[in-house]
Order: structure tokens, then sequence, then C-alpha cells
């Protein structure tokens, strides 16, 4: 298969993400600037693939990083209930006002943040997004467009990206792993504020007072639940004029390597499998919690079903190690044991580095995954040390063209090409 990789095709990818980053520049979720990059997308895509569809939807940009602030303005208002909770007056009623609101609290982070549903979604604006996706019909026996009640192709074979980037993360740019301190000072506090106000909760019905955790929990509403909410509303920058991070890694690089499939595909034929139809899915929106995966998930559930289909992502591919995850959504699903293995002979049979990982928890998801919760095979190629190369260039202003690494996306590109061989 290394014949299918020609220089000129790696060349053409990084010119590609460079005229991305030059001419559009950054694209958040739902901005002017992500829905441009989509259409340089389907302009690169109309060369090669047999139709190129546009597929909008809308979602709520704003809910899956912002609900740090959201959350911050519940806590605030957690304590301040807690304080009056204190008073001789109702204080049972004002304790339980306070737990909850650090209770909500607790339900976002589980159900927004680390199992990704749309929990707060809808009271948070709706922005219209976009998905593009090119078609590389089955060479045999296809008679393309289907018409009504004709049976679409007996398998599906998709590979995906997302062409949105994300808003920069202040205290990883600023702090690099103090990254990390922040991010544990919002998820432990959440969970510590919590559980001591449930457990203060519990002593005032059962009429067991528990003086030292009263004066615990006074001095964190006073320490540290100002930092909590100094940090929930600095931690993302805001979405002005598509926020400055090019995304060049994260995520222009899988969009790259779509590209290169379907050029190496429009020039060997014969490699596409008989009888399989091939996608190159490019999503919008990722960045606001996979919502363009889900929106072409929810729309193709059926088809996709139906056809035994399979979706290979690729996420942030700039190491030539490149690791296959088995799992996703901050490691809650499992991803097909049966494609990470068929990804692993790949990578074997092309002599290529390679490791396979668990996906890290509080690492958020990828675009498999709204593929996996719905029960269609997905796999996940990722090309980032964490946290090594993370803190250099991750969701900040320096993740730009210049730090492109061709090897690895000649590397990712050959794990593919060899998988659809296989397929």
């Amino acid at each position: 298969m290394t014949q299918l990789v020609e220089k000129s095709d790696l060349d053409n990818a990084c010119d590609f993400i460079k005229r991305v980053c030059v001419e559009i520049g950054p694209g958040s979720p739902c901005s002017p600037q992500e829905r441009a990059r989509a259409g340089m997308v389907k302009a690169e895509m109309e060369k090669f693939a047999d139709e190129v569809r546009e597929e909008p939807f809308v979602c709520a940009p704003g809910a899956f990083l912002q609900w740090f602030q959201f959350a911050s303005v519940l806590g605030v208002l957690s304590a301040v209930f807690f304080h009056l909770g204190l008073l001789p007056f109702a204080p049972l009623l004002f304790t339980t006002l306070g737990l909850g609101m650090a209770g909500f609290i607790f339900l976002i982070l589980i159900f927004e943040f680390i199992l990704g549903r749309e929990f707060i979604d809808g009271i948070y604006p709706k922005k219209p997004s976009l998905n593009i996706a090119g078609i590389l019909r089955p060479k045999t026996g296809s008679k393309p467009p289907l018409a009504r009640g004709e049976r679409g192709p007996k398998r599906i074979l998709m590979f995906g990206g997302h062409h949105d980037s994300a808003l920069q993360f202040n205290y990883l740019h600023h702090f690099k792993n103090g990254y990390f301190v922040a991010e544990g000072i919002l998820i432990i506090g959440v969970l510590v504020f919590s559980a001591g106000l449930l457990l203060h909760w519990l002593s005032m019905v059962f009429a067991r007072p528990w003086g030292s955790l009263i004066a615990g929990l006074q001095w964190y509403t006073w320490i540290v639940l100002p930092v909590s909410v100094f940090i929930g509303f600095t931690f993302t920058e805001r979405d002005k004029n598509g926020g400055s991070v090019p995304g060049a890694i994260d995520n222009l690089s899988a969009v790259s390597i779509l590209l290169m499939i379907g050029r190496a595909l429009k020039r060997h034929p014969e490699w596409q499998p008989a009888d399989t139809e091939i996608r190159l899915l490019s999503f919008g929106s990722e960045e606001a919690g996979a919502r363009g995966s889900l929106a072409y998930v929810r729309a193709h559930e059926t088809e996709l079903k139906a056809a035994d289909a399979v979706f290979i992502n690729f996420e942030s591919i700039y190491d030539p190690e490149i690791e296959i995850f088995t799992g996703d959504r901050n490691g809650t699903i499992r991803n097909a044991p049966d494609v990470v293995d068929a990804l692993v002979r790949a990578a074997v049979d092309e002599k290529l580095p390679f490791r396979v990982s668990p996906f890290p928890f509080a690492g958020g998801g990828t675009d498999a995954m709204p593929f996996r919760e719905k029960g269609i095979r997905a796999g996940c190629l990722f090309g980032m040390r964490v946290p090594s190369q993370m803190v250099d260039f991750y969701h900040q202003p320096s993740d730009s063209y210049d730090i492109v690494n061709p090897q690895a996306l000649g590397h990712a590109l050959r794990i593919a090409l060899e998988f659809i061989r296989r397929f």
C-alpha cells in the first residue's frame, strides 16, 4: 500500500492546512469562519468524490464548555443558600435549596461533560453549523442516485475528522501544566462541595449537628469557591471572529487525511472494496461536544445500521507514533474490538510505530463517540502525546500550519489505506 502514498499528496495536505489557516483563520463552532472552512473542504472534495453533500444542522455551541460559567453562577447561589441555612429562619429549606443547586452542578458535570449529553443545551441559543460528506460510490453494482425503495450499498465505510477549531484554553496557554491544576479545581471542587452539602443536609434531617463540617463548608465558600468561579469564567476565550486557535493539528490534520484518501482512491479505484460505499465526513462543531457527528448519526442511523457501517475517526495527528484508542467518551464507552484489531493489523503490516491505549478520563471525546453510542462499529486514530505535546499547542494559537508533521499524516494515511484494503 505504500505506493499509494505519494509526496504530492502530503504536499497538498500541508498546503490545504496552510490555506485554511491563512485565508480563513480560526473557526470556532457555528462561527462564519467555521462555515468558510467547511466550504473549502467541500471544494477540495469535489475534485475527486462522486458526490459531495452539505448537511446543515443546529446546535448550542455555548453549552459544552461554557457550562463552567453557568455552574459558577449556580455555585454562588448555592453558597448563599447554605449561609442562609445557618440562620434560625427556615434553615432546612435554605439548605435544601443550596443542596439542590449543588446537585444540579454535579449532574451537569456528569451528563454534559463526562457523558457528552445535551443536558443543558436547551438553555443556550441554537446556531447553524455544517457537515460535509464526500461520497465515493461502489465501483460495482451501483446506480446513483438511488430511486425510492431501492436498496443502498451493501456496506458503508466512513472516515472522519472535524473542520472547526477550538476556543483557546486560557490556563493551558498561559500556565501549561498548570492547566491540569485549574481543571482539577473545577472538577474536584464540584464533587467536594456537593458531597459536603449532602452530608450537612443529612445531619440536619437527622438532627445530628456536625460543627466541623459546617466550618469546612464555610471556609470552602470563602476561599475555594471564589477561585473556582474565577477559573470558570476565564477558562476559555470568547468566540469573537472564530477565536484565536487555527486548529492545524486539532483537527485540520484529520481533514487533510480525508482528502488524501479521496485522491488516492481516485487514482487507484481498484482499492475500493466491491459493494462498499466510502464516505469521507468532515464534521462541524466537534469542539462543542461532537455535535456535528451526533447530528450525522441521528440523520443516518437507520441506513448505517442496515449496511453494518464502520467509522474510523482521525484526531489531532501530529506524532508519528499513532495511538489507537480502545475507547472514547472519557473512557466510558468501548470502541469496536474488531475495528481496533483491524487498525492494529494495518499498522503492523505497514511496519509503522503505534500504540494501543484506553481513552483518558477528562479527555472529553472524539467524533467516534456518537457512532459507538448508537452501536455502530467505530475506532479512532490519535496522534498527540499527552501531556508533553498537548501543552505545546493544544487549544492554543500555536496550533498553526507551521507545526504540521507530514510524516505523521503519512503514517495515519497508510493505516487507513491498508484498513481499506483489508475491509
